[in-house]
């Protein structure tokens, strides 16, 4: 993973697939995991296509069959194949296999929402194995804005920014970026379903959310926020503000702010919202303008790194840790070495030097790590006040709530 939150991908793929050689079932399926995490998804089927197969004839004698280290576990070899099908959106392949999984609620749920996607449609009956209450929610909420109940959505959208603030308590990594987007387009879309209520209270919530939304991201995603803001502004016939907000689409979208002067027809697509995948989903006009389209934000499930706050603590403190001296009392019946009485078990130079304490320093580092990852995948502006800026966005509306 430090390879590639370094940009090193190749070398992070190769450090993968080498641990895939491993005999241990648990390292194999870990490999895995993290290639899907990191969106290497080709050699991720790859290894459970054909690799998987070596665990087959192991466990061959009574005591080997008993031990559940080496017994080859079939239903999150499945999974982990059906997620990475999801993922390629090749809904079909993932759909057969998760028939052939026992039809428990969860799996039927799944079931429903791939079939859905399969047909260009975002429904969900219930949260499922591939997709977890958080991303059921999402998906329920973006088809109540889609059949028009602006309000439910809005209400649907705030349980899943609930939710993704309420699952990360245990990730040491708690701003990484694919929370933070996820914030993002939760918000756009929680002001996306305010700005087509238009009344008064609503358009003033969705300009507060675009207007802060676009000091977060990058220059293209900010000059569209803008000018959302901007017809926000005119429709609440504020023509000062409008000019103000237009002004900065024209300083970085000049081609945008024309066709909308023009009224030209046009679609603003901010965030993921024009992705390969989202383009597949039908866009909404804009409520007083039609030649306007939109779309609401949508992603399909995401894993993350498997990096739990305890368990990575102690990972990096031992790789830092040197050894403290256990110091014993002088009494006359130490051994001696050169005359000298031995205090400890090995002799070294310098004491003051091997003394090491643990210590937690809490803080916020922007690492060079997250600003190449930043800068190679996200909509996200990689300075700090972009994080302290979303985040009390986030914040702010929780309270509201």
């Amino acid at each position: 993973m430090c390879a590639y939150l370094s940009g090193k991908n190749t070398l992070a793929i190769d450090d993968f697939l080498y641990a895939s050689n491993s005999l241990d079932h648990n390292g194999f399926i870990l490999s895995i995991y993290m290639l899907i995490v990191i969106g290497d998804i080709k050699d991720a089927l790859g290894l459970l296509n054909t690799d998987y197969g070596k665990f087959e004839n192991m466990g061959n004698d009574k005591e080997d069959q008993e031990n559940e280290e080496v017994v080859c576990n079939e239903y999150e070899n499945k999974l982990l194949k059906a997620h990475c099908y999801l993922l390629i959106e090749k809904y079909a392949e993932c759909m057969e296999i998760l028939g052939k999984f026992e039809m428990t609620t969860e799996i039927k749920n799944d079931i429903y929402m791939v079939d859905n996607l399969r047909k260009s449609k975002i429904k969900s009956k219930g949260s499922g194995v591939l997709f977890p209450k958080k991303y059921s929610i999402w998906f329920q909420a973006v088809d109540k804005f889609y059949k028009k109940d602006y309000d439910q959505a809005i209400t649907l959208f705030e349980q899943t920014l609930e939710l993704i603030q309420g699952n990360q308590i245990h990730i040491l990594f708690q701003d990484n970026l694919i929370i933070e987007e996820e914030h993002c387009e939760i918000l756009y879309n929680i002001g996306l379903a305010n700005i087509m209520i238009n009344t008064y209270d609503s358009l003033i919530k969705a300009f507060e959310i675009f207007s802060e939304l676009s000091k977060a991201v990058e220059p293209n995603h900010s000059a569209k926020l803008n000018l959302l803001c901007s017809i926000i502004q005119i429709l609440l016939c504020n023509k000062t503000a409008a000019e103000k907000y237009m002004q900065k689409v024209a300083d970085a979208l000049p081609e945008v702010c024309n066709s909308f002067i023009r009224n030209e027809k046009m679609t603003i697509l901010p965030l993921n919202t024009g992705s390969q995948f989202s383009t597949k989903f039908r866009i909404c006009q804009l409520p007083e303008y039609p030649n306007v389209m939109l779309r609401p934000a949508f992603r399909l499930p995401r894993l993350q790194p498997p990096l739990e706050i305890f368990d990575t603590y102690d990972l990096l403190l031992y790789l830092f840790e040197i050894e403290s001296l256990s110091i014993r009392p002088e009494v006359p019946w130490l051994s001696k070495v050169k005359d000298n009485y031995k205090f400890t078990d090995v002799l070294l130079e310098d004491i003051e030097e091997c003394i090491s304490e643990r210590k937690l320093h809490k803080g916020s580092l922007d690492c060079a790590s997250q600003t190449i990852h930043r800068e190679n995948t996200s909509f996200l502006l990689n300075d700090m006040s972009s994080k302290n800026c979303l985040q009390a966005l986030v914040n702010k509306f929780q309270k509201c709530n």
